[in-house]
């Protein structure tokens, strides 16, 4: 079948849609546990049915209905709760994997990662979608020159797809990049994980995706000890949309899926994503690339010192300081407590080249709200010495406000800087306060420019 690489992300990864057909009210507020594996019977693992139909559904671009009484087994590996992959289940028996189209959104309720499922196959759908094989309902024949798997209707999916016993562990398979490149059809839909790999450097500045237009994002992922890379490919629909690549070294798990020749991984989320270590070459990515930091190397309670950042107080005595919530560190001030007259802090970025990148982005809250005390500027003449003699310009951007309600994040959005010129120019958050009337506390995070 001949399809478009948009046509083929918005079936496999887009994520969770605002208009949902047939909709119902989930049984589950929240992912089952414990039950008990229905009376049937497995006659087949999930390699010996892709082994059968491999051929005819790829080289002679088929879809087939399954007319014979077989059932498979496996156990969900992926499934739509950060709206990364979009009313497909991905499940894998141990033999292989391979991805079931529903029309069921926030199955994950139901089908959480870690269940196993039972599939009654007959007369359901095997075909493949560029190559990624995978079950459905019927045969779209909207456009006859192009039939798709259709996924499996939303009244008829219990009929087809059982539930079985869940929390189950769920352990990805060790592989390189290697491994993937060499035999991408045989882990197409499974976990795999990936060790001592990393962005590359002009990957770092960028985030997963575009949660504004809701575009998905393309990024590569490169191994520390050989030349190889592979694509990784995220949904701009998914919740994790807008954070902000990391520029360490470690590890990533993911689903492999693919494009006719193409190998992409799809992560579930970002736990997916270890990357706390030294990059290969000893250091952070090479100037020029842009802006990407989440503050996860500050210690809480401590002023935020970070290299090439400058922290600044250009009235009182406060700096911006880290602070910690759920794991999750980030830059705050605070006139709170301070007893002082007046505060102006600022938290102000490297120096970046406007040739190179021309779009911020990052996440704002505030704590105890009583004042709006944060904005954004920026500046291509200031030299580090002195914030007061450098010529700084308001940005427009979405901060948080106090409907937002406490510690709530509030993204940016793409703040655009392409109306400046520069070599070094700095953008800087600037908090101003006071210890008695404006005290609120204002936070900041997952700073990109790109």
């Amino acid at each position: 079948m001949k399809i478009s690489l948009k046509s083929l992300f918005a079936v496999i990864v887009l994520g969770a849609m605002v208009v949902v057909s047939s909709c119902r009210k989930d049984e589950f507020d929240s992912p089952p546990s414990g039950g008990q594996d229905p009376n049937i019977v497995v006659n087949m693992t999930i390699k010996q049915l892709k082994d059968l139909y491999r051929d005819t559904i790829i080289n002679n671009d088929a879809i087939v209905k399954i007319t014979k009484d077989w059932n498979i087994s496996g156990t969900v590996v992926a499934d739509d709760k950060s709206g990364n992959f979009y009313k497909t289940i991905v499940i894998d028996d141990g033999t292989a994997g391979i991805s079931i189209r529903i029309d069921r959104s926030e199955f994950w309720r139901e089908f959480p990662i870690g269940r196993r499922i039972f599939v009654r196959l007959q007369n359901l759908v095997i075909g493949d979608y560029a190559d990624l094989i995978q079950l459905g309902g019927y045969i779209d024949l909207t456009d006859p020159t192009q039939p798709e798997v259709a996924p499996i209707p939303f009244t008829l999916i219990d009929s087809y797809v059982v539930p079985g016993v869940s929390s189950l562990p769920v352990i990805p398979i060790e592989v390189t990049i290697d491994d993937l490149l060499s035999d991408f059809d045989g882990f197409q839909n499974r976990l795999v994980k990936l060790s001592d790999v990393e962005f590359k450097d002009n990957d770092t500045s960028k985030t997963y995706a575009d949660a504004v237009s809701q575009l998905s994002g393309e990024v590569f992922l490169q191994d520390c000890n050989t030349s190889d890379e592979i694509m990784v490919r995220s949904s701009g629909y998914a919740t994790f949309a807008s954070k902000p690549i990391p520029n360490n070294n470690g590890s990533l798990v993911a689903v492999l899926t693919v494009f006719t020749t193409t190998a992409q991984l799809v992560i579930r989320d970002t736990y997916d994503v270890v990357m706390n270590q030294v990059r290969c070459d000893g250091g952070p990515p090479p100037p020029g690339n842009g802006i990407n930091e989440t503050f996860s190397s500050q210690t809480t309670n401590t002023d935020i010192n970070l290299a090439g950042w400058y922290n600044i107080s250009a009235q009182g005595n406060r700096f911006w300081r880290a602070g910690v919530f759920s794991g999750d560190t980030y830059a705050q001030a605070t006139a709170f407590g301070s007893g002082l007259p007046a505060m102006e802090s600022w938290l102000i970025t490297p120096a970046f080249d406007l040739a190179t990148v021309d779009t911020l982005s990052f996440r704002s809250s505030w704590g105890f709200f009583v004042h709006n005390g944060l904005t954004v500027w920026i500046a291509t003449n200031f030299t580090g010495a002195n914030v007061a003699t450098a010529n700084w310009t308001q940005l427009t951007c979405t901060l948080a406000v106090q409907a937002d309600g406490q510690y709530t994040w509030v993204t940016s959005g793409n703040v655009p800087l392409t109306s400046f010129t520069g070599t070094a120019a700095h953008v800087g958050f600037k908090y101003l306060g006071d210890g008695t009337t404006n005290t609120t506390s204002w936070r900041i995070d997952d700073v990109v420019i790109h």
